[in-house]
């Protein structure tokens, strides 16, 4: 998604990374079975490197042009993304108005809420300044 459309007429524009206005659900229901899965997929990565079956692994675990010899962590990265990106459904704040805007399932339409009280400036923001890698 490049543009989305908030009912007061304002545009919600989504062309790079780190948007204040943008953030990510993980629904209460998929959240055990999602990290589980991934628990999962890292522990025979983790196998595999040990039974020098490392190769093997990627080739059974990506498509058949994915670079072997990527790094553990890139390699770890990937599979987070891609599970992640699955369960996960999107949600924008309208800059403007202030109405929350979420995701339904994979389609690329959206709920919208509008909020009750005057306190909704940047909720998805780093508003604090916060580190997030503390």
């Amino acid at each position: 998604m490049s543009k989305l459309g908030c009912i007061c007429g304002h545009t919600i524009t989504d062309q790079t990374d780190a948007i204040p206005y943008k953030g990510h659900i993980i629904r209460d229901v998929i959240e055990e079975p999602f990290l589980e899965k991934l628990y999962g997929i890292i522990d025979s990565l983790i196998d595999a490197i040990k039974n020098d079956q490392r190769e093997k692994w990627v080739k059974d675990n990506f498509h058949d042009s994915y670079p072997v010899h990527l790094k553990n962590s890139d390699m770890v990265h990937d599979l987070f993304i891609g599970y992640y990106l699955d369960q996960t459904r999107d949600i924008y704040q309208c800059e403007n108005c202030g109405r929350i805007l979420i995701q339904v399932g994979t389609s690329q339409n959206y709920a919208t809420f509008k909020p009750e009280s005057g306190n909704w400036k940047n909720i998805l923001g780093n508003e604090a300044g916060i580190d997030v890698l503390q």
